[in-house]
């Protein structure tokens, strides 16, 4: 039961990164994997310290089964957003990987 319960939780966290992060990327000229880290955090609702934020959302990601690295200015790409989905069991795949992510 616990399985079932963390992979829906682990599903809409990547439905919020696949929803939000092509939204910033578009205004803020990049997605990075902090950002989206920051992002998918917020919706899991867990509590992170002001200073660090972004650095302590990887690690508990990480923690939870998500890996978007370690490094929080690198950036969002299709790869990665494949990553998460695998991470999840969505079976996702990308022609292009190391492609940045855009609107659409």
């Amino acid at each position: 039961m616990r399985i079932r319960i963390m992979r829906a939780g682990a599903a809409v966290l990547f439905a919020a990164g696949m929803a939000a992060g092509p939204r910033r990327a578009a205004a803020t000229g990049g997605e990075t994997t902090g950002d989206l880290a920051l992002q998918m955090a917020g919706v899991a609702g867990m509590a992170l310290p002001e200073s660090g934020a972004e650095q302590a959302a990887l690690q508990a990601l990480r923690r939870s089964g998500i890996d978007l690295g370690s490094d929080p200015k690198a950036r969002v790409t299709q790869g990665t957003l494949v990553r998460i989905g695998r991470s999840v069991g969505v079976a996702v795949a990308s022609s292009r990987p190391d492609a940045g992510i855009t609107p659409g």
